[in-house]
């Protein structure tokens, strides 16, 4: 549960040397923390800090993961839409071999699409097996 935002309207100005700076900026990298104002703000209100301690290059590769699996259904819809009109034309518009050639293209691409969700979904838990070996 989120809490009602404050209006903030205290600055507090404290003069760091570049290399505090520095690794504060290094320390906020790794936490939960999304915006470096707010790690500050519980650095001076002593809360507990959480780290990172998930894989971030795990992490951009199930976003890319998710792109990709956004894109093959886009494209499966497009291609079954296209196939749908083709079927709703008048016989003889278009040769009935044609037809089946493109319900043969559509069987096969949905196959490959649902391969490429199966092993993208196996890659993704290798992953995890392996930044986390004792979670089963």
């Amino acid at each position: 549960m989120k809490q009602k935002k404050e209006l903030r309207k205290r600055i507090l100005v404290v003069h760091l040397t570049p290399s505090e700076y520095a690794d504060l900026r290094e320390k906020f990298t790794s936490t939960t923390y999304r915006v470096f104002s707010d790690y500050i703000r519980g650095l001076l209100h002593r809360e507990p800090i959480i780290k990172k301690y998930r894989n971030q290059s795990l992490d951009q590769f199930e976003l890319t993961a998710i792109g990709i699996k956004q894109q093959l259904e886009a494209l499966r819809h497009s291609f079954s839409a296209r196939v749908q009109q083709l079927r709703s034309l008048h016989p003889g518009t278009i040769s009935q071999e044609t037809l089946e050639f493109l319900l043969a293209a559509e069987f096969e691409l949905r196959d490959n699409i649902t391969a490429i969700k199966a092993t993208l979904v196996n890659i993704y838990e290798l992953c995890s097996q392996k930044q986390n070996p004792s979670a089963k």
